[in-house]
């Protein structure tokens, strides 16, 4: 009877860890997506000019977030607007929506707020070149400070340590 319960264990064991596996995979996939789009808008030469303007609750409500989620990108230094509406409210740009989309996609992708604004700030100096490569890897250690500050190679190596349980699941089967 214990051993069937063992084995019973170690197949819900591989089952949960081959189910993990596939959803640091997902995430992997997501996190390309989202940078192979920033990617795109970095490289964009020519930025639409409108005179369209959105105040926070537009804008949020076009993202499909709150105007709080707005106001804490801008307290973050990741969007600024110098534009004022008739009720004396900021308001964005169509190209400031750009990159409000743009903030809103990796942070869903689980971009950090600090690697965000290291691309970001990068994109604004005129260093595209250097835009991806700080979104994953900050420049030194001390700019660390969570997973997403280096998400897609946390998750690369989330992937290469749960590769590593199946085998240990195998072996403790065969015990």
């Amino acid at each position: 009877m214990i051993e069937a319960a063992s084995i019973c264990e170690s197949a819900l064991c591989r089952l949960h860890t081959i189910e993990y596996i596939e959803t640091i995979r997902k995430e992997i996939v997501r996190a390309q997506i989202t940078t192979e789009m920033l990617n795109q808008w970095i490289n964009l030469e020519v930025r639409p000019v409108t005179k369209n303007r959105y105040n926070r609750r537009q804008a949020a409500d076009l993202l499909g977030t709150t105007i709080e989620t707005v106001r804490n990108w801008e307290r973050n230094g990741l969007i600024s607007s110098n534009k004022y509406g008739a009720m004396n409210e900021k308001v964005f740009s169509d190209s400031d929506m750009e990159r409000l989309r743009i903030i809103y996609m990796l942070r869903q992708a689980s971009y950090s707020m600090s690697s965000i604004h290291r691309s970001l700030v990068m994109y604004d100096g005129g260093y595209r070149n250097l835009v991806l490569p700080l979104l994953n890897e900050p420049a030194n250690e001390e700019d660390l400070l969570s997973a997403g500050d280096r998400w897609l190679s946390t998750l690369n190596t989330l992937e290469c340590d749960a590769m590593e349980i199946l085998p240990l699941v195998d072996k403790m089967e065969k015990m």
